[in-house]
């Protein structure tokens, strides 16, 4: 039966695991050897992952692949980082790129990702990619 005491116990040591983490993960994106790198002092930091993932602190994308809830992020996390981590090598599109810097008036609204492999259409928090296989 869990106490008062319990889970303020608990929550007090969820909000030194975030802030530490926050401290030594620079980057919105990471994977999970950063993230356990942050908590191998913990007895089993694979439950305190779980822990984090359902209070919000971080947001699983993929196996093994995180970004930081809303209420704990900097600032935006780049969308283009996720789907090179996920499918990389991969690289945007020429018409991507351009929209990206208003370099052509039209907006573009896909995101094309180029890889070597074939793989389906994915969305995910950061939005749809069109996935485009390219010869080598």
């Amino acid at each position: 039966m869990s106490t008062y005491w319990d889970s303020l116990w608990y929550y007090a040591g969820m909000k030194m695991a975030v802030e530490q983490i926050r401290r030594q993960i620079p980057t919105e994106e990471f994977d999970y050897q950063a993230l356990s790198d942050c908590l191998k002092d913990y007895a089993r930091p694979r439950d305190r992952i779980s822990d984090l993932i359902k209070s919000g602190v971080i947001v699983r994308v993929k196996k093994g692949l995180y970004i930081f809830g809303s209420d704990y992020s900097r600032g935006p996390y780049s969308r283009e980082l996720l789907a090179n981590l996920m499918y990389g090598p991969s690289y945007v599109s020429l018409d991507y790129a351009l929209g990206y810097y208003a370099l052509i008036p039209e907006r573009v609204e896909n995101r094309d990702l180029r890889h070597l492999r074939e793989e389906p259409l994915f969305s995910d928090a950061g939005g749809p990619f069109h996935l485009l296989g390219s010869s080598p």
